[in-house]
């Protein structure tokens, strides 16, 4: 499960109070959020991550900048700091 995945190692040094590069947590955070690659060494083809060009299978390498459709408001959900807490906008 996942054994020979970037990510494996950065994980196991954090979890034992490790501190970790930039690199090495980006590694570790991809790692756990595809579910330790246990389908395989993929992309997540999550483009609106902010790690994303940071990600070690992307199957294309990206810019840092996503396109922002005309209105100013992505696909993705804006979340608005309130009196009351957050708001999540569409």
């Amino acid at each position: 499960m996942g054994i020979a995945a970037k990510g494996r190692n950065e994980l196991r040094k954090h979890l034992n109070g490790g501190r970790l590069t930039f690199k090495q947590a980006v590694l570790a955070k991809c790692y756990t959020c595809m579910g330790f690659y246990c389908d395989g060494k993929s992309d997540c083809a999550i483009p609106e991550c902010p790690l994303y060009p940071f990600m070690p299978y992307a199957s294309k390498k990206t810019s840092t900048a996503l396109a922002i459709p005309k209105n100013g408001v992505s696909g993705t959900a804006l979340i608005k700091e309130g009196a009351g807490g957050y708001d999540v906008h569409r």
